[in-house]
């Protein structure tokens, strides 16, 4: 893959990821700007608040999908190093979109797309991860941050190739990272 067609991929990927689902959605059928209502984050969980759990739901697969498509096309089109960064930047993108002034959602959607195009059962096991985190917490920041966390754990544990290793790690530290202002709040 030459570098022109790489920048191609991955600036569509980051395009892909940023295009703003929630704030879409909620604007559409409610008439309200979802930054201004509920949490006030542009992500699944604010929408499912705001929107109710079936416009949620499609929020959360379109969150997913801004995730599996770039990884999937990634590594049709290059191989695994593409793959990993198509999906990172599409992650990075659904995190600072370009639409929104830079300011997105936490990310856990997304990666959870990235992590089932290429890890279907890790992709699962981590989605599982988050259910049973929050059945037995019934708090979404801890069940996410779980889940990011297992499966970057999982990913360095069982994939020998390094360039998954490192995105996911990366992958995984973004989404945690993204929590830390929820878990400021849990200590209060």
């Amino acid at each position: 893959m030459n570098i022109g067609f790489l920048l191609l991929t991955l600036v569509c990927s980051y395009l892909l990821g940023s295009f703003p689902s929630a704030y879409f959605i909620t604007k559409r059928v409610r008439g309200l700007d979802i930054r201004s209502v509920g949490s006030g984050n542009v992500g699944s969980t604010n929408a499912v608040r705001i929107l109710g759990l079936p416009l949620g739901a499609l929020v959360f697969v379109t969150d997913v999908l801004k995730g599996l498509i770039p990884a999937l096309l990634g590594k049709w089109l290059g191989g695994e190093s593409v793959a990993i960064l198509a999906g990172l930047c599409s992650l990075i993108g659904h995190i600072f979109p370009v639409w929104l002034e830079f300011k997105g959602g936490k990310g856990v959607a997304t990666a959870l797309g990235v992590a089932l195009a290429l890890f279907p059962v890790l992709g699962l096991t981590a989605f599982a991860t988050w259910v049973i985190t929050l059945f037995l917490t019934d708090r979404v920041a801890v069940a996410s941050v779980a889940a990011a966390a297992a499966l970057g754990a999982m990913v360095l544990v069982n994939i020998p190739l390094l360039p998954y290793k490192i995105g996911f790690t990366i992958i995984a530290l973004l989404v945690i990272w993204k929590h830390r202002s929820n878990f400021l709040t849990l200590k209060k």
